[in-house]
């Protein structure tokens, strides 16, 4: 599941925790882009999103990411938190 065959869930969970962390901390209220690989942004879902393990391993066999998929969120005042405002959205046709 993780972007490197030798990560486990829980230490990609760890380096966009942290990650995450510093955004939040350097970046307040200032828009910021990630580019990530798929698997990288199913663990940025399951942080943000707050889903259990097991809502995860269900996302991950039933959400494919397409490629240059655009995945945002805005802050929420009233729920204090980032929540998901557009889920991969594809600005690009294939021909």
């Amino acid at each position: 599941m993780p972007d490197r065959p030798e990560e486990s869930l829980a230490e990609v969970a760890e380096r966009v925790y942290l990650f995450l962390g510093m955004l939040f901390r350097e970046r307040a209220q200032k828009r910021v882009l990630v580019v990530s690989h798929g698997g990288t942004l199913r663990v940025f879902r399951y942080l943000l999103e707050r889903w259990t393990h097991d809502e995860f391993l269900e996302r991950w066999a039933s959400e494919p990411v397409p490629n240059c998929a655009v995945t945002s969120y805005a802050f929420d005042p009233a729920a204090e938190r980032l929540t998901l405002r557009g889920l991969n959205v594809v600005h690009w046709r294939e021909r």
